[in-house]
């Protein structure tokens, strides 16, 4: 849900059935469908890849870190009913 529209993707995280990401944008209908794939699968092959070749795989651990600090600060905020600044 947004100030312009929604978006849903279903199933959102069965991987073995196909999805559709369908809503209303702007007044308008959209839909699109997407093929069955193993998404844990290419994951795993990637960071497989980054083992072999010695690189770093992405997004990095510090992104992680900071995708956590920002949802801490939502729960905080949710809980105490204020703006909660993010320490990075």
């Amino acid at each position: 849900m947004g100030e312009k529209g929604w978006a849903t993707l279903d199933p959102a995280y069965q991987y073995d059935d196909e999805r559709r990401l369908y809503g209303r944008i702007g007044g308008r209908w959209f839909e699109k469908k997407y093929k069955i794939m193993n998404e844990l699968a290419l994951e795993l092959d990637a960071f497989a890849e980054c083992v072999r070749s010695n690189r770093e795989p992405g997004p990095s651990g510090t992104e992680g870190l900071r995708d956590v600090a920002v949802m801490e600060a939502i729960y905080q905020s949710a809980r105490e009913g204020r703006a909660v600044k993010i320490g990075l």
